[in-house]
């Protein structure tokens, strides 16, 4: 103590009075940090200080590492004091800072927040690492430094809680105001500390950092101190952040960490979290799992037989062991593609389904058992669509319904994880082959959830198109047709035409969806009807004409809309989406086009005739096709090139009665 010089008090914590020092033979005058925690007696502090001791050796670039220790005696109030002496941090903590941006209700930026949670679960982690329980986790305990050449600070632990400074009676019976509000209900009740208390800890300091608009310092208080006991809080607050970051993953993470000490996630598993992984991944943290799963440690357990049979061996026969499994599946799902994985055996669905239940946090190995799905789920689609299969013969697939049902909870899990969710929309569109999956399916709700990806993903036109290929193969069944009604699938595949309209592979499924959509018009609500997709289609048929199957498939889209709705016919004309500044598209010299394009091509042009056969339907309709001219400058064409096909000469012949007022009997005797 007689080396320190101390310049004034900075701050008086749970544990600690605060102030800021230098050393006397230090001619920079380097500021640092004394901290002076009160003891229970002289041997408490003797004790505390061989504690604390430890911490000198600790070395983590999110760590504030200790320089020094030692005990003073105070006379006034005949008590001794353990003191250690750390970096002094010009921006202060985070808690002032929290503060300040507090009393502005201003809100974090969402890359901010994810650093930061990087930089708190990489310090907690290492301190774990090191088999230490910090104790004391809470905004102030972390200190601000900032980053070169930039306006960001990381965060750096320190303020740790030694476990005879825990246990002190003393300590507790001088608190500061909400000394305890970042602490788990267990210390609250006079329990021992666990490593598990530090994941409350932590997730209240999260919460702190992602309400600063939301509630004023007061506010904040109240609701952390009442949260652990009374759920609906905590529900609010996470309904709140929802609103504010629009992150369920950001949102379930809390959940796990903000429960019973029982029922609470782990350190471990918190970080083979997608969400903790993604952020981990912003700060080049080495506890990133990287594309090989960070497995050398359990590599080399494998067999040196390397099939899928012995991978399936070692997986099963090791099933607690979570790298060992990992690394097992890793490589299955790299096997796989030159080897078969027999799905349909009982025993193989059984491992896949206590992996997904057992290992539901660590997304890599999830990823390993999608892609082993997707693999074998499309060899027996494919299977099946070689055999060729009757009506009559039985249409399903032989798969667990808990399996099923797990493989929906990770989908829904990881849904800000793009890798897995098109993995996922794979899988959903191979189902659909097989009519007892499917109805499981629809009893999930699973279209609701698959439009709620367009909303996540809406500039990706690749996970947009498997989206739109995943609704148009699941809503060819009854049973999943039966559950859209008032989804408003039709106004996301409208937006998802005109933002995607030059990508092919998204144009495409996105029309084959509004077919399968429009096969059953009574699953559709008037309001969906009104949806104004016909305008969308033809934008998108314009940047397309040179697809024949893009034409054939907007054309049957086009006919069926028509069919239903007399406006749709009106749209045809002269349209253009409402948020497009492009020129309005003329459908019928948009048909004209196509036609002239793919004339030779006999279901293309089939497809057009029907288009003007559903548009005859309504007199208008016939007025326009005659102001144009149609039947003698198109229809005629298609009649002579096709007298051959009954069916678009009869398509024809029926269109151009109507715009000649001929009865339509007279197609009959010109056909005969």
């Amino acid at each position: 103590m007689d080396q320190i010089i101390v310049h004034n008090q900075v701050a008086v914590g749970l544990l600690a009075i605060v102030y800021k020092v230098s050393r006397k033979d230090d001619k920079s005058n380097t500021p640092l940090i004394l901290k002076e925690v009160e003891c229970l007696d002289i041997k408490y502090a003797e004790k505390a200080q061989n504690e604390y001791k430890f911490f000198h050796s600790l070395s983590h670039r999110f760590i504030c590492t200790l320089k020094d220790s030692f005990i003073k005696w105070d006379p006034k109030l005949n008590s001794p004091f353990v003191c250690y002496v750390m970096d002094y941090f010009e921006k202060g903590d985070l808690m002032t800072l929290l503060n300040d941006i507090r009393s502005r209700r201003e809100k974090i930026p969402i890359e901010t927040v994810e650093k930061w949670i990087a930089c708190i679960i990489e310090a907690v982690h290492y301190l774990q690492k090191n088999k230490i329980i910090h104790g004391n986790i809470k905004p102030s305990s972390f200190y601000l430094k900032p980053i070169v050449n930039s306006n960001e600070f990381e965060l750096l632990i320190g303020d740790y809680g030694v476990p005879t400074i825990m246990k002190d009676a003393r300590t507790k019976t001088r608190l500061v105001p909400n000394a305890f509000d970042y602490a788990g209900p267990e210390i609250i009740d006079g329990q021992p500390f666990d490593l598990k208390s530090d994941v409350w800890s932590i997730a209240t300091t999260i919460l702190d950092i992602c309400t600063t608009s939301l509630y004023d310092y007061k506010e904040f208080h109240s609701h952390l101190l009442n949260l652990r006991f009374d759920e609906e809080i905590l529900t609010k607050i996470l309904n709140d952040i929802y609103h504010v970051y629009e992150s369920k993953s950001l949102v379930r993470l809390l959940e796990s960490m903000l429960c019973k000490l029982e029922d609470r996630v782990s350190i471990k598993t918190i970080i083979n979290n997608s969400f903790v992984q993604a952020c981990l991944e912003q700060i080049d943290s080495d506890l990133v799992i990287n594309s090989d799963g960070n497995l050398d440690d359990f590599t080399y357990k494998l067999p040196k037989e390397d099939t899928i049979e012995s991978m399936i061996d070692i997986a099963k026969q090791n099933i607690h062991d979570e790298g060992l499994v990992q690394a097992a599946l890793l490589r299955i799902s790299d096997l796989i593609w030159e080897k078969e994985f027999n799905l349909l055996d009982e025993s193989n669905q059984a491992m896949l389904n206590k992996i997904m239940k057992d290992y539901s946090e660590n997304y890599k190995l999830q990823m390993s058992v999608f892609k082993i799905l997707e693999v074998c789920l499309n060899l027996k689609a494919k299977e099946k669509l070689l055999k060729a299969e009757s009506q009559n013969e039985n249409n399903s697939l032989f798969l667990n319904a808990n399996l099923v049902k797990n493989f929906f909870y990770i989908f829904l899990k990881f849904e800000d994880l793009k890798e897995i969710q098109v993995l996922a929309l794979k899988i959903f569109i191979h189902l659909s082959n097989f009519e007892n999956v499917t109805d499981q399916f629809a009893s999930f709700n699973v279209i609701k959830y698959i439009l709620e990806l367009f909303e996540k993903y809406f500039s990706d036109s690749r996970v947009c198109g498997y989206i739109c290929k995943a609704l148009y193969s699941l809503c060819l069944h009854d049973s999943i047709l039966k559950s859209i009604r008032n989804l408003k699938c039709l106004s996301y595949l409208k937006k998802c035409l005109v933002k995607h309209r030059e990508a092919l592979f998204c144009s495409e499924n996105a029309v084959n969806a509004i077919i399968a959509l429009c096969s059953n018009e009574r699953q559709m609500s008037a309001e969906e009807l009104e949806v104004d997709v016909t305008s969308a289609i033809l934008v998108a048929l314009e940047q397309n004409l040179y697809s024949a199957n893009f034409v054939k498939s907007a054309c049957i889209a086009l006919a069926a809309l028509i069919s239903f709705l007399e406006d749709c016919a009106f749209r045809f004309l002269y349209v253009a989406p409402s948020d497009s500044n492009e020129k309005e598209v003329d459908g019928l010299s948009l048909l004209k086009k196509v036609y002239l394009i793919h004339k030779d091509e006999r279901a293309v042009v089939e497809c057009i005739c029907n288009v003007f056969k559903e548009l005859s339907n309504y007199d208008e309709m016939v007025i326009e096709m005659r102001s144009v001219k149609l039947g003698d400058s198109l229809l005629q064409e298609i009649s002579r090139r096709y007298r051959d096909n009954l069916n678009i000469s009869q398509m024809c012949f029926l269109v151009n009665s109507k715009i000649e007022n001929q009865p339509q009997n007279r197609i009959l005797e010109t056909n005969a």
